[in-house]
């Protein structure tokens, strides 16, 4: 029962951190483009998500949501349980919850490669879940992170140092399932 529980409360909050990353690629195209319609429908009033700064004369258009930091306090934790847990099923959840921070929710002054400097052993072992014996759900989790991280320089140099990329193209060569093929596909685009 207790485990179900977590299960439920990991999935409303890996839906919140599916909706705050969405909400960022639409507040970057309502900025880009100065208007707050991309925003129709996925806030109730998007115009209360975008503001106008003014910096040294020159007007600016920033948005709230950046400023808030709605997730900063809360990687380590998400980190920690994510790298601690034991519970495959929770796993899925924890590692789909970080997979979509972007560095944009991660705190001040911290990147994904110092996390990852931070954590290494962790999620070395982590990561070699790939290897074992584990459920697809978890392997596209694994390879969905990966992915993400892989869009940042200094990740990859820590994915290539790390031999991550022969685990990927291992798995790629021994799986048959079309759906963990196709995630290591788009980790290499």
């Amino acid at each position: 029962q207790r485990i179900e529980t977590k299960q439920t409360l990991l999935k409303v909050v890996r839906n919140l951190s599916q909706w705050t990353k969405f909400l960022q690629s639409r507040l970057s195209k309502a900025l880009e483009v100065e208007d707050v319609v991309s925003l129709t429908g996925i806030v109730e009033d998007p115009a209360s998500y975008i503001h106008t700064v003014n910096e040294d004369g020159n007007v600016l258009q920033a948005s709230l949501y950046w400023e808030m930091h709605f997730w900063d306090d809360h990687v380590d934790f998400l980190m920690q349980h994510s790298l601690n847990c034991e519970e495959e099923d929770l796993l899925v959840e924890w590692l789909g919850i970080i997979s979509n921070l972007t560095h944009d929710d991660l705190p001040a002054g911290v990147q994904w490669h110092d996390l990852l400097d931070d954590h290494h052993s962790s999620i070395i072992e982590l990561f070699q879940k790939l290897r074992d014996p584990c459920t697809d759900d978890l392997k596209l989790e694994l390879l969905h992170w990966l992915s993400n991280l892989s869009s940042n320089k200094e990740c990859t140099n820590w994915i290539a140092s790390n031999d991550l990329i022969n685990i990927m193209h291992s798995i790629f060569v021994e799986q048959h399932d079309a759906e963990i093929r196709l995630q290591i596909l788009l980790t290499y685009e």
